[in-house]
């Protein structure tokens, strides 16, 4: 149960809603006159959404922060699990649904027989042999439902029982319309965003996709299907089949197909005043390349960043530096130390007021018979489990001092964050992924490093002091 928590963070979750909402603001401002490149970036934009959460599996990219210290509860706080299942399970079973439903119900169609018009069967053929149609199309004429289409199992399309009193005019307008339907798989790809939406239901606006992704598909197949027909013959076509009256069947598995039957409200009347300006009939390739690698790219940082300190400049390392009392010394020629934290941070000085393994620096053998003496500084990264990493020297005023004072700040261990005296096994593994060197919740540090030869009687043979 433990791995099962950690694999949602709130950073990710933090994450997940910036780049819906750069999604929703994308697909609002982009191609409003142009359906069809709106259609192919909404489509763009869904596919990235679903592909958010395999990013966390992989390793996070690494974007410095011009902080002192990272907030340990945007890369360490994990949801508990009861509230990960309260987000999974019911999106699980609410997108499960409506795939399971939109495959049974092409699935039933599909069983009935078709249909045996030779006048509409000799339309299709011609539509499939114009649009270069790769396959056999299932014609099913049934009362109360259609114009409508599904490719999900095979191509099915389906008519009202009202179809063999229609014209020539309107029945190619209808038929035309749909086959565009087929031809780009509109049915499948809605049932993906209605997927999506129900999946992350706890993000309530990408609602808009589904909504804005069927206005895109309806008045891009006006397009093409009006370059097919010539546009006053498909208009003339489309408000025959308006005139019939529609049922609360037909309304009940529309919303699982693609085809006419969406052609309500006052999104028609904006479809049909569309023909009377200048349209843009085909997608404009180069401007949707662009749009979705901008998506991508701002996508993949969102989703991917994790906040790590920066390490500060040697101008800023010494500012605002908190002074601690000297924690060790040792007699002769003096070696002082004392560590500080990197600005104001109470709880690190409190940390470093205690050394658990501090080791003494000898005193290089060479300065001490050269009666070399003076200061130096090393800044370090101290992780949560109290250990040194990024030692190095950043201020000292000799050369031959600065070796041992490095090595002994390496070898150095301090309290650990968290001191807890009986710690489970699945928790001391948390402790380690959440709070190791290197994850962001190290906190930078200095050790200050004093030479000092003394005087008096302790210096007066300086040679017994040399390193050997």
């Amino acid at each position: 149960m433990a791995g099962i928590e950690t694999l949602i963070s709130v950073r990710e979750l933090v994450q997940l809603v910036l780049i819906s909402l750069f999604g929703l603001l994308i697909q609002q401002r982009l191609f409003r006159e142009n359906p069809a490149s709106r259609r192919v970036l909404l489509l763009g934009v869904v596919t990235v959404l679903l592909l958010v959460p395999l990013t966390w599996l992989t390793s996070p990219l690494q974007v410095p922060l011009p902080v002192v210290s990272a907030p340990t509860w945007l890369n360490d706080a994990t949801l508990s699990l009861p509230l990960v299942l309260i987000l999974v399970v019911p999106g699980l079973i609410r997108a499960g649904n409506v795939g399971i439903r939109a495959f049974f119900l092409q699935s039933e169609l599909l069983d009935q027989e078709k249909s045996q018009d030779s006048r509409l069967n000799s339309l299709v053929l011609n539509l499939c042999y114009e649009l270069r149609f790769p396959w056999s199309v299932h014609v099913l004429v049934a009362p109360d439902r259609g114009p409508a289409s599904g490719t999900l199992i095979r191509p099915l399309l389906i008519l009202p029982e009202e179809v063999h009193h229609w014209s020539d005019t309107t029945l190619r307008a209808m038929l035309a319309h749909e086959f565009v339907h087929m031809r780009r798989r509109d049915d499948a790809w809605l049932m993906l965003v209605r997927c999506l939406t129900s999946f992350y239901w706890w993000l309530p606006w990408l609602c808009v996709f589904e909504r804005r992704l069927i206005e895109a598909m309806e008045e891009s197949c006006d397009d093409q299907a009006g370059q097919l027909q010539g546009d006053f013959c498909y208009l003339e076509g489309v408000v025959n089949v308006l005139r019939r009256p529609s049922s609360q069947n037909e309304a009940s598995y529309a919303s699982e197909l693609a085809g006419m039957a969406w052609l309500k409200g006052q999104h028609l009347v904006q479809r049909f005043r569309r023909f009377r300006e200048l349209r843009f009939l085909e997608t404009d390739s180069h401007a949707v390349y662009w749009s979705l690698l901008g998506v991508v790219s701002v996508s993949t940082v969102l989703a991917g960043v994790q906040p790590v300190v920066r390490p500060l400049p040697e101008d800023e390392m010494f500012k605002n530096t908190s002074r601690l009392p000297i924690t060790q010394s040792v007699r002769g020629p003096q070696v002082e130390f004392r560590a500080a934290p990197v600005g104001s941070n109470p709880a690190l000085a409190q940390r470093l007021q205690t050394t658990v393994g501090m080791e003494r620096p000898l005193y290089p053998g060479m300065a001490l018979k050269a009666g070399i003496s003076g200061d130096v500084t090393v800044a370090f990264d101290l992780a949560a489990d109290g250990s040194v990493t990024r030692a190095r020297v950043v201020r000292s005023t000799h050369p031959a001092l600065s070796a041992p004072a490095l090595e002994a700040a390496e070898r150095s261990q301090f309290p650990p964050l968290h001191t807890i005296p009986v710690l489970r096994l699945e928790e001391i593994q948390r402790e380690r992924t959440h709070l190791g060197a290197g994850t962001g919740s190290a906190q930078a540090a200095l050790l200050y490093f004093s030479f000092e030869l003394g005087t008096g009687a302790e210096t007066s043979n300086p040679a017994k002091y040399w390193e050997k």
